[in-house]
């Protein structure tokens, strides 16, 4: 269901919501990838309950491994830091 068409609109995020964000630094390390997979989990779960938003199992699985191929691709071919 699109955010905001619910007749109950208290508790449901609706434009002009502030976004909510996250952020957070990978050290580069073997965990990394895993960690990165965590905080995108846990941002779609926060989405969920805290803003009532309709974020399917599959789109948090389909996330994940977004983040994964994202995460490893910039660990094989990004530059290392100077």
């Amino acid at each position: 269901m699109p955010v905001g068409t619910e007749a109950d609109e208290g508790d449901r995020c609706v434009p002009g919501d502030l976004p909510i964000r996250a952020g957070f630094t990978l050290d580069g390390g073997d965990g990394c990838i895993a960690d990165a997979r965590h905080h995108a989990a846990v941002f779609l779960e926060r989405a969920r309950t805290d803003r009532h938003l309709p974020v399917s199992d599959r789109a948090v699985d389909v996330t994940q491994l977004v983040v994964s191929e994202l995460v490893t691709n910039a660990r094989k071919y990004a530059p290392a830091p100077s």
